[in-house]
C-alpha cells in the first residue's frame, strides 16, 4: 500500500485534506464504482493486534450502522510497510465549507436544524460513553439529498471513554474551540468539553463568524471571559485542583460576561448557546439538556417540512429524538446555575455491542476480522 492503498480495489482521485496523523483523499471503488474517503494513517504499525487496540477502530466498531456517524467500510494494512488506510464513506462537504462563504447567516430554521442533527450525532456519541475531543465544524460532514443536508460526526481519532480518568491529552481539541479547563489545567477534563465546542459552532452556524477566535492561548481565555466572565476564585481552584501547573500564567479579576445575546437575537438560541458554554463545567448543560432546551421545541415540525428529502433511517433516527424530547428534563438555559442531570463518567465503559469491525484487508495474506 504505497501512494494509493489498493491498486487493485482503489483508484486515486484526489487529495482532500491533510494533518498531523493522517491524510484523507478521494478515491474510487472499482469493485462497485463508488466514491470513498481513504484516510491514511502517517505511524506505521506493526500487527493486525495493534491496529484492532486503536481507539478510533473502538469508537468506529460501537458506533456501527448508526446514521447519523460516518461509517467505515473497511480497513487496509500493508504488513510490510507497516501503513494503514481506512476507508470512510464519502460525503460531499463539511459544516465550515457549507457556512464560510455565505454573505450573510442562514435562515433560523436551516441554521437550528442543522444545530439539531449536530447535537443528536453527539448524543449518540455520549450516549455510547463516548466524547470527541475535537469538535468542531470540519469535523460534521454533510450530504445532499434533494433540497436538505444530512449531518454526520467524523474524525474519531482524538476520541476516548468517559471512564478514562486525567491526566487526558493536554493539547486537546482545536483551541477556537476548547473550553477554559483545557486552556486552565494539564488534562482534567471530561465529556462537558464537547458540549462548550458544539455551543461555539452552534454560535458559528448561526453567525458565520467564530465566537473565540484566539490567537494565542492567553487570547483565546480572555476572549471566553469577555463572553462569559470570569468565576470566583473558588470555581478556578475546583477546575485546577488536580492539575499539577498552570499552563497560562495569568491571574483573572472576577467579572460578568457579555453574553451571546448582542449577535444572537433569538433568545431561546442565544440561552441556549450560553448554557453550552458555560465556564464552570459542572454548570454547562449536558447533551440531553441541549436537545430538550426550548430553541428546539418545534424541530418536529421543521422535520416535516424536510421529511421528503432525507433517507427514511436519517428521519427515523432525528423523529426518535424529537420524540425522546418528551422524556427528556426541560431545561431552558439561563445565564445563572442549572439544574442540570449529570450524566455518569465513572463506572460506565463502552460495552461490546457485538458487532465486528470491517474484515482488515492485510496485503499478502488472508483477510483477518
Amino acid at each position: 500500500m504505497p501512494n494509493q492503498p489498493s491498486k487493485s480495489k482503489y483508484k486515486f482521485l484526489a487529495k482532500k485534506g491533510a494533518g498531523a496523523f493522517a491524510d484523507v483523499i478521494e478515491a474510487l471503488n472499482t469493485t462497485n464504482q463508488e466514491r470513498v474517503a481513504i484516510k491514511r494513517m502517517k505511524q506505521p504499525y506493526e500487527s493486525v493486534e495493534q491496529i484492532t487496540k486503536l481507539k478510533e477502530l473502538k469508537v468506529l466498531k460501537n458506533l456501527r450502522s448508526k446514521p447519523n456517524i460516518v461509517q467505515l467500510q473497511e480497513i487496509l494494512f500493508d504488513r510490510a510497510s507497516g501503513k494503514l488506510a481506512l476507508v470512510f464513506e464519502l460525503l460531499d462537504m463539511n459544516l465550515y465549507e457549507i457556512i464560510k462563504d455565505l454573505p450573510q447567516p442562514l435562515p433560523a430554521n436551516l441554521a437550528k436544524f442543522y444545530c439539531f442533527q449536530a447535537a443528536c450525532s453527539l448524543a449518540t456519541l455520549h450516549e455510547n460513553h463516548f466524547f470527541h475531543r475535537d469538535i468542531k465544524p470540519e469535523n460534521f460532514l454533510m450530504k445532499k439529498y434533494g433540497n436538505a443536508f444530512v449531518l454526520k460526526l467524523a474524525d474519531f481519532g482524538s476520541a476516548t471513554e468517559k471512564t478514562n480518568a486525567p491526566p487526558l491529552t493536554e493539547y486537546i481539541s482545536t483551541r477556537w474551540y476548547r473550553a477554559p479547563e483545557i486552556l486552565l489545567t494539564d488534562g482534567d477534563y471530561s465529556f462537558e468539553i464537547d458540549i462548550f465546542a458544539l455551543g461555539c459552532v452552534f454560535f458559528e452556524v448561526c453567525t458565520n463568524f467564530p465566537l473565540f477566535p484566539g490567537k494565542d492561548e492567553v487570547d483565546q481565555l480572555q476572549r471566553i471571559h469577555k463572553v462569559c466572565g470570569v468565576p470566583g476564585v473558588d470555581v478556578f481552584t475546583r477546575i485546577r485542583r488536580n492539575a499539577t501547573r498552570n499552563p497560562i500564567k495569568t491571574s483573572f479579576m472576577q467579572q460578568q460576561g457579555v453574553g451571546v445575546g448582542k449577535w444572537i437575537k433569538n433568545k431561546d438560541a442565544s440561552h441556549t448557546i450560553e448554557g453550552m458554554i458555560q465556564y464552570d463545567p459542572k454548570l454547562r448543560m449536558t447533551i440531553q439538556d441541549v436537545l430538550a432546551s426550548e430553541w428546539f421545541a418545534d424541530m418536529g415540525q421543521i422535520l416535516e417540512v424536510v421529511k421528503g428529502d432525507l433517507p427514511a433511517e436519517h428521519y427515523e433516527l432525528l423523529r426518535g429524538f424529537v420524540s425522546k424530547r418528551a422524556d427528556l428534563p426541560g431545561v431552558q438555559a439561563k445565564k445563572t446555575s442549572y439544574k442540570v442531570k449529570r450524566e455518569p463518567t465513572k463506572g460506565h465503559a463502552a460495552q461490546d455491542n457485538g458487532i465486528k469491525l470491517p474484515t482488515i484487508v492485510v496485503k499478502g495474506q488472508k483477510a483477518k476480522q
